[in-house]
């Protein structure tokens, strides 16, 4: 659980993130169950609430209206966190392929059932620009992105 206070005033409310970290090889129909949430007030008084939780996992989109690359800028040396450059929100079959400042393809991959692609960007620092397809052909997207290394 991120941002779970250790009290709340009544009457307070709070937003938390619940986070499902998958291990390696598990798929997400593997996964779900209760969060039961229980306090006890100053005076000893209890109360306790729950909510059900079901894990499935993500399908390709019918188009590219959600598409979007993340992060940028790609720090894979500066910031722990960045692991690969994520293209998210991609219609089934879509090919994303990206080049470099001479219009070289560096890297090119086809979706393949859960609307997710994740270059390692192995790469020199510096711009590139990604081109995605979907199978139909219609509606592509380009932009740029960076990697500092």
């Amino acid at each position: 659980m991120l941002n779970l206070p250790e009290s709340l005033a009544v009457g307070q409310a709070v937003e938390c993130t619940l986070a499902l970290v998958l291990p390696a090889g598990a798929t997400p129909e593997d996964y779900g169950g209760w969060v039961v949430i229980s306090a006890t007030d100053t005076l000893g008084f209890s109360v306790q609430d729950s909510f059900a939780v079901v894990v499935s996992s993500a399908g390709p989109h019918q188009s590219l209206d959600s598409f979007r690359v993340a992060p940028i800028p790609f720090k894979p040396y500066q910031n722990p966190e960045h692991d690969a450059i994520h293209f998210q929100g991609l219609s089934q079959g879509a090919r994303v392929t990206v080049y470099d400042a001479s219009g070289q393809t560096v890297w090119t991959a086809v979706e393949s059932g859960d609307g997710h692609l994740a270059w390692k960007a192995e790469v020199a620092s510096g711009i590139y620009v990604y081109l995605v397809v979907p199978a139909d052909g219609k509606s592509s997207k380009v932009g740029k992105l960076s990697v500092i290394r």
